[in-house]
C-alpha cells in the first residue's frame, strides 16, 4: 500500500512540474499584435492628407522619369509604399474597386520608370490623381 502511496504522490508531483513549465508564460502583455495594412483603418482626413501626398509623388515621378532623372524617380516610387500603407485599408474596406485601380497604377508606375517611358508615367500618374479624386468625391473627409 505504501508502495502505491509514493508512486501515486511522485506521478502527482511530476505532474504539477511539468504543468508549472508549461504554463508559466502566458503573459498576454508581452503579446504582440500586429494588424497588416489592409486591415487596418485610418480617418477620412488621414486618407485625403495621404492621396494628397501620393499624387504629389505620382506627378513627381512622371516629371523625373520626362527629365530622364531615373534615380529619382525610382528613389520617389520608394515613397509610395509608406504612404500607401497608412491608408490603404480604409480605401479598401471603403472600396474596393478603387483599392485594386490604386494597386494596379503603383504597379505601373513602378513599371514605366523601369523602362525610362516618361509618356506612360505621365499617363499612370494621371489615372493616380482619377482614382484619388473619385474616391474623394466619394468619401470626403
Amino acid at each position: 500500500m505504501r508502495s502505491r502511496f509514493t508512486v501515486g504522490l511522485l506521478v502527482l508531483l511530476s505532474l504539477t512540474f511539468v504543468g508549472a513549465a508549461c504554463g508559466g508564460d502566458d503573459d498576454s502583455s508581452s503579446a504582440t499584435t500586429t494588424t497588416a495594412p489592409e486591415e487596418a483603418r485610418a480617418s477620412d482626413a488621414a486618407v485625403a492628407a495621404g492621396l494628397h501626398a501620393i499624387t504629389g509623388i505620382g506627378d513627381d515621378i512622371a516629371a523625373a522619369v520626362q527629365a530622364g532623372d531615373s534615380a529619382k524617380a525610382a528613389d520617389l516610387v520608394e515613397k509610395i509604399e509608406p504612404a500607401w500603407q497608412e491608408i490603404e485599408g480604409t480605401i479598401k474596406a471603403n472600396d474596393e474597386d478603387t483599392y485594386l485601380a490604386f494597386e494596379d497604377a503603383f504597379a505601373a508606375i513602378g513599371l514605366a520608370v523601369k523602362d525610362g517611358d516618361g509618356t506612360k508615367a505621365s499617363t499612370v500618374a494621371g489615372d493616380i490623381r482619377t482614382a484619388a479624386d473619385s474616391y474623394l468625391e466619394a468619401h470626403p473627409a
